[in-house]
């Protein structure tokens, strides 16, 4: 066969796989790398030769290091997304959830560039629960006649749903007495 080839680090894009001989193909660092701050040069052009080596023909191979990510396209209520900011290629960062909120921690990671959160949006709110409960009696005796009447009220509330209950009971007696003859 009258062609190059090799295989490209991870770090690099090319197109320079399977070209024939007196053809030129470009390198240069791949999606989520970018050249070290010290090169001259950020991609290199090559040269298919007779020998079916590369040869240079401008340029220079560029150090590729990993690239900072984007800043995330979204925010969240329920989780802290802030150890995604500032990830390089391939690095992982640990999100909790937010404070109010509850639920397994997950990742953030910088592929490509771009920071994908695995498990979004999975925190669910706490529940908070208050109890508070009032008892009155009240009993008022005219003419034999008792009436007793006895109310409670309790009111339970959540941070996710309200409940009230109200019961009351009245009990009336009435005595009366006839005389006959």
């Amino acid at each position: 066969s009258s062609t190059c080839s090799h295989v490209t680090p991870a770090t690099y894009w090319d197109n320079c796989d399977g070209i024939a001989v007196g053809q030129t193909c470009t390198s240069f660092c791949a999606m989520g790398y970018e050249p070290n701050s010290t090169d001259n040069y950020s991609s290199v052009v090559y040269e298919c030769n007779s020998a079916l080596t590369y040869e240079v023909q401008w340029g220079a191979n560029p150090n590729c290091v990993p690239s900072t990510c984007d800043p995330l396209e979204f925010t969240s209520e329920t989780q802290v997304l802030d150890a995604c900011e500032g990830l390089k290629t391939e690095e992982t960062a640990v999100v909790t959830c937010a404070s109010g909120y509850l639920g397994d921690p997950t990742t953030c990671t910088c592929l490509g560039g771009v920071s994908i959160v695995v498990g979004r949006d999975i925190c669910v709110p706490t529940t908070t629960t208050t109890t508070s409960s009032t008892t009155s009696t009240t009993t008022t005796t005219t003419s034999s006649t008792t009436t007793t009447s006895t109310s409670t009220t309790t009111t339970t509330s959540t941070s996710t749903s309200s409940t009230t209950t109200t019961s009351s009971t009245t009990t009336s007696t009435t005595s009366s007495t006839s005389t006959t003859t």
